[in-house]
C-alpha cells in the first residue's frame, strides 16, 4: 500500500477538524451548533481514477481533493477513515460526490435524485456471465452512503447497553458535551437505514464477505464499457429530465431490476422481483399478463427464435411464486413445446432473464431517444391543445407571473413551428385567452420601456366582459404593431414571448379582424 501522506494520515484518529468542532460544541451553547451546509454520498466498494460526471453531481476519489474547501477535506478524511471491508482492512479510496445536506427525517428530492444515480450505476455494474447466474456486481457492493456533519447523540454513536469497547477504542472517541453530544455525521445507508456516526466510528459493507473488484474504475467504465448500447448513457440523460413521461416507469423497472439482484433476494424472489421490473417497464395492463410479456418483449428484441417459449415458462413460474409461495421449477426448457413433459433443462430462467431485460432496457431507451430527436410527441398534439395548455400554465402561476411566462415560452415556439399544419380552426376565444392571462401577467411582473407596447398590452389584458370582438382584435392588432415598430434587441425574454404569441393570434385573426372593420365602414388602414 502507498504510503504517501495520505494514507499516513489515516491512522483512524479524530482528525483535527473533528477536535475542533468537538471543542466549538464544548465552548458554545444552544441548537443549532454545527451549520449543516454540505453534505457527503460516497460509495464505499466502488473506485475512480478520475472525476466523473453523473446527472448534476461530480464523484471523484477520496484522494481526490485538494481544490475541496478546508472543511469540506477534512469531513471527506473523516469519512473515508470510516470506510472498513472487513475486520481492521480500511478501505483504500472510494467513490464520492459533495452534496447539499441530509435530513434524515425529511429527504427531499436530493434523495430520490442519489437513489437513481445509484440504481443506475447498479445496473451498469450488473452484466449477467453467460454461463454462470451470477452478475459482475451486486447491488450490495454497490451500496451509498450519505452523511451530513451534525451534533450527535454519543449514545447514537458509542451504545453503552451490553458492549464492551475494544481495547484502545475509549482513546479514539470523540469528547462530548455537557449534553452528551458529539460533533459527528447524520445520514442513511442505502436510504433505509439512518446512521450516526463520528471520527473514528467503522462502517462496514452490508455483506459480510464483501470482496473490491479488481478491475473496477468507475471514470474509465463510464467513459468505455458504459458508453456502448448498454442504455447507460441514455439513463444519465434521462436522469435530467425530471418531467419527461416515460421516467418514472424506466427508473421504477430499473429499481426493481436491482431488487432482483440482491444476494439476499433468493431465487423465488429474484425471478419475482424481475417479472415486476419487466411488467413496470412494459407498462403491462392487469389482464392477460402472460400474453402480453411474451409478445412485447418479442416485438422488442425482433422476435428471435423461442423467445416467447422463455416468456411463458418466465411468466408461469412468476404466477407460482405470486399464488403459491415457490416456483417450484426456476430451470429453462428448450423442448418442452416440442416434447411434452420433457425434462430438458439449459440453465435456471434468470440466466437468460436479465440478458432479456437489458436488452428490453437499452431498445426501449433508444426508442426514446430515437423519439424525442423526431419531436414525435410533439407533433401529436394540436396547437389548441398548446393554447388550452397556455391559459393553465398561466393560472397556476398566477402569483409568480414571470414563472408562467417563463413556462409558455417552449409552448409558444411549438404553436410557432407547427402553425401551418392542417386543422380544425382553433376558437378565437381560446386564443385570445390565452393573450389575454399572459399580457396580464407582463404588466404584473415587468414594465415595458415601450410605452406603445405597454397601452397595447394594457388592450388586450382587459376583460372579455364590456368589450366585443373588434375591440379584441383591435388591440391583437395595436399590440403586433408595437411589438414590429420596436428594438428586438432591446425586447426582455419575457417580451419576446409576448412578440411570438401575439404574432400567432393575429395571424389567425387578421382576416377577421379587417372583415369587422369593413363592416363599420371604417376607412382600411393598409
Amino acid at each position: 500500500m502507498d504510503s504517501g501522506p495520505f494514507f499516513q494520515h489515516r491512522r483512524f484518529q479524530p482528525s483535527t477538524n473533528a477536535k475542533a468542532r468537538s471543542s466549538q460544541i464544548s465552548e458554545e451553547s444552544g441548537a443549532d451548533k454545527i451549520a449543516m451546509s454540505f453534505g457527503i454520498a460516497v460509495f464505499p466498494c466502488l473506485k475512480t481514477s478520475g472525476r466523473i460526471r453523473l446527472g448534476p453531481l461530480e464523484f471523484r476519489s477520496t484522494e481526490d481533493i485538494d481544490d475541496l474547501p478546508e472543511d469540506q477535506r477534512a469531513a471527506v478524511r473523516d469519512v473515508a477513515d470510516m470506510l472498513f471491508l472487513k475486520d481492521d482492512l480500511l478501505i483504500a479510496s472510494a467513490t464520492f460526490a459533495i452534496v447539499l445536506p441530509i435530513d434524515i427525517d425529511r429527504p427531499g428530492p436530493q434523495v430520490d435524485l442519489l437513489a437513481d444515480i445509484r440504481a443506475i450505476i447498479a445496473y451498469a455494474y450488473s452484466s449477467p456471465h453467460d454461463v454462470f447466474d451470477s452478475i459482475l456486481l451486486t447491488p450490495e457492493e454497490v451500496s451509498l452512503i450519505v452523511l451530513s456533519p451534525a451534533e450527535v447523540s454519543k449514545f447514537l454513536v458509542y451504545p453503552e447497553h451490553h458492549v464492551i469497547p475494544a481495547e484502545g477504542s475509549l482513546e479514539r472517541r470523540v469528547a462530548a458535551d455537557s449534553r452528551n453530544m458529539v460533533a459527528g455525521f447524520a445520514g442513511l445507508y442505502n436510504f433505509t437505514e439512518p446512521l450516526w456516526v463520528a471520527p473514528g466510528s467503522r462502517i462496514y459493507p452490508p455483506r459480510p464477505q464483501a470482496t473490491l473488484n479488481i478491475r473496477q474504475d468507475m471514470a474509465a467504465d463510464f467513459g468505455g464499457p458504459f458508453s456502448g448500447r448498454s442504455g447507460v448513457g441514455e439513463l444519465l440523460d434521462l436522469l435530467n429530465h425530471v418531467e419527461h413521461p416515460s421516467r418514472a416507469r424506466v427508473f421504477t423497472a430499473l429499481k426493481w431490476y436491482n431488487h432482483a439482484n440482491e444476494s439476499r433476494a433468493g431465487a423465488d424472489r429474484a425471478l419475482l422481483n424481475l417479472a415486476v421490473a419487466f411488467e413496470a417497464l412494459f407498462n403491462l395492463p392487469d389482464n392477460a399478463k402472460s400474453d402480453r410479456l411474451a409478445d412485447s418483449i418479442s416485438l422488442i428484441l425482433g422476435r428471435p427464435e423461442r423467445i416467447s417459449e422463455w416468456a411463458m415458462q418466465f411468466y408461469a413460474a412468476r404466477s407460482r411464486v405470486a399464488h403459491e409461495g415457490a416456483a417450484k421449477e426456476l430451470y429453462y426448457r428448450p423442448t418442452a413445446k416440442q416434447k411434452s413433459g420433457s425434462d430438458d433443462r439449459f440453465g435456471s430462467l434468470m440466466l437468460s432473464g436479465r440478458t432479456i431485460f437489458r436488452l428490453c432496457m437499452a431498445t426501449l431507451l433508444v426508442g426514446i431517444v430515437l423519439s424525442e430527436e423526431a419531436q414525435l410527441g410533439e407533433k401529436l398534439i394540436s396547437n389548441a391543445e398548446r393554447y388550452t395548455k397556455i391559459c393553465a400554465q398561466l393560472r397556476e402561476a398566477e402569483t409568480d407571473p414571470a414563472r408562467g411566462l417563463s413556462a409558455i415560452g417552449p409552448i409558444v415556439q411549438q404553436i410557432q413551428r407547427h402553425r401551418y399544419v392542417q386543422s380544425t380552426p382553433i376558437e378565437f376565444n381560446l386564443m385570445l385567452g390565452a393573450l389575454r392571462l399572459a399580457s396580464s401577467a407582463l404588466l404584473a411582473c415587468e414594465t415595458s420601456s415601450v410605452t406603445l407596447i405597454s397601452e397595447a398590452l394594457r388592450l388586450c389584458s382587459a376583460p372579455e366582459s364590456g368589450h366585443d370582438l373588434f375591440d379584441h382584435l383591435d388591440g391583437v392588432r395595436q399590440l403586433t404593431d408595437a411589438f414590429k415598430a420596436a428594438d428586438a434587441a432591446t425586447l426582455s425574454e419575457h417580451e419576446r414571448v409576448l412578440h411570438l404569441l401575439v404574432e400567432e393570434v393575429w395571424d389567425h385573426t387578421f382576416i377577421t379582424y379587417f372583415a369587422l372593420k369593413r363592416e363599420r365602414d371604417l376607412p382600411v388602414e393598409l
